[in-house]
């Protein structure tokens, strides 16, 4: 198998990561090709990525390393893994460039409580938005509660939020176009963005992003649709608490 390797030079671990795949890939019968830029963080020297025939591409970094090996692989149909490590965002550079030119985007998250001006661009744009979040079955109500107090413009722009009724829902999920996807254990939220060690993959693959699009569409039929009349015309209690609860959400 050809595995075409992708980096992000100003990545802190780089070096070590790349050591690790190339002490394992003969052993999976992996033969690995590194892009030009690339070559001095290996111990030894590698055939250049740019003209092979790959049967897959792994790229490592964010700042929109994803993008670049499409780039690189220059309309090659060849599936794309990224891997984001250290303190990363699930909205990424490579994110935000992919949603700059969607049609459509399934999020499945367990808190959205930031980013959400970039999710608001791309509908207004003409993106369709579907976002599944945790129902009353959560173990973190403050946070719940932080994110529904400021949905409304959120829902007036034409976000489609289902909240997951059977259990509590710890998924972190991106798809975009049915064809790329983003999963991992980064939440939207201020902690996952600027403070917590989060681990996100980036994949760019038709027949990974359908299954993860079945699993999605599953997970809509156990949910409750919440439209901005809903949300208008809660109850006043839940308005004061989630207020209250808005007032640590730069913590949260």
């Amino acid at each position: 198998m050809k595995v075409g390797v992708v980096g992000n030079p100003r990545y802190r671990d780089l070096k070590a990561v790349l050591e690790h795949v190339a002490q394992i890939a003969p052993a999976k019968g992996i033969t690995l090709y590194c892009e030009e830029r690339l070559g001095p963080f290996w111990s030894r020297q590698l055939p250049v990525l740019e003209q092979a025939e790959l049967d897959a591409l792994v790229t490592f970094g964010g700042d929109g390393t994803l993008l670049r090996g499409a780039r690189v692989l220059n309309g090659r149909e060849t599936p794309i893994l990224g891997v984001n490590l250290g303190r990363v965002g699930f909205l990424t550079t490579a994110t935000r460039e992919t949603l700059d030119h969607a049609l459509d985007a399934l999020v499945a998250g367990r808190y959205i409580t930031e980013r959400r001006q970039a999710l608001t661009a791309a509908i207004r744009r003409g993106v369709r938005v579907r976002i599944i979040v945790p129902g009353h079955n959560t173990d973190t109500a403050l946070v719940r509660s932080a994110g529904r107090a400021t949905w409304g413009p959120f829902l007036q722009a034409g976000a489609q939020i289902h909240e997951y009724q059977p259990t509590m829902f710890h998924c972190k999920v991106l798809v975009v176009d049915g064809l790329w996807v983003s999963v991992g254990s980064t939440n939207f939220d201020t902690r996952s963005f600027r403070l917590n060690d989060e681990a996100n993959l980036n994949v760019l693959d038709r027949d990974f992003a359908e299954r993860q699009t079945s699993d999605f569409e599953n997970d809509l039929k156990r949910s409750r649709r919440v439209t901005y009349e809903q949300w208008r015309e809660r109850p006043w209690t839940e308005k004061l608490w989630e207020s209250t609860a808005g007032l640590f959400r730069s913590q949260l």
